[in-house]
């Protein structure tokens, strides 16, 4: 008579089972843009890259969303390339009003990339944005010119 009390009280939850159920993956909603350097830039070897834009995940239960953002040239951070982190909490009010929440009103971020020990010529920069799930990377080409010069 026994077992059958421990096994209603088991069924009735009144007791914690030994096998609890797998909690279900993350879902995110990744919003965001990269808007400098714009596409094909060029930057003069010696001056930094201004790597800046915004982003959230909107399924994210607080706070923006976004765990991480970082910026490598040439070689993505997750094949091995140098990353720099960048800062994610530039204020935002465009992107706020945009999604029509203050929440996101600091979901800016920048940096500052050196290109002094870079060659002149075409280089690749990877954008990464970590969320609850997992990185998202994104590239865009851009050219390193000599010092002082200009391209009209």
């Amino acid at each position: 008579m026994r077992r059958w009390g421990l096994l209603v009280a088991l069924l009735a939850g009144l007791l914690p089972a030994r096998v609890g159920a797998q909690a279900a993956a993350p879902t995110c909603d990744l919003r965001g843009a990269l808007e400098y350097p714009l596409a094909g830039a060029t930057i003069n070897s010696g001056v930094p890259i201004a790597v800046e834009g915004w982003a959230i995940d909107r399924a994210a239960p607080s706070g923006t969303g976004i765990l991480s953002v970082q910026a490598a040239l040439d070689v993505p951070r997750e094949e091995g390339g140098t990353a720099y982190v960048a800062w994610h909490t530039e204020a935002r009010p465009d992107v706020a009003q945009q999604i029509g929440d203050q929440h996101y009103l600091f979901s800016g971020y920048r940096l500052d990339l050196p290109t002094t020990d870079l060659e002149v010529g075409p280089h690749t920069l990877y954008l990464a944005i970590l969320t609850r799930c997992g990185w998202h990377t994104e590239s865009r080409d851009v050219t390193v010119l000599p010092p002082g010069v200009t391209v009209a």
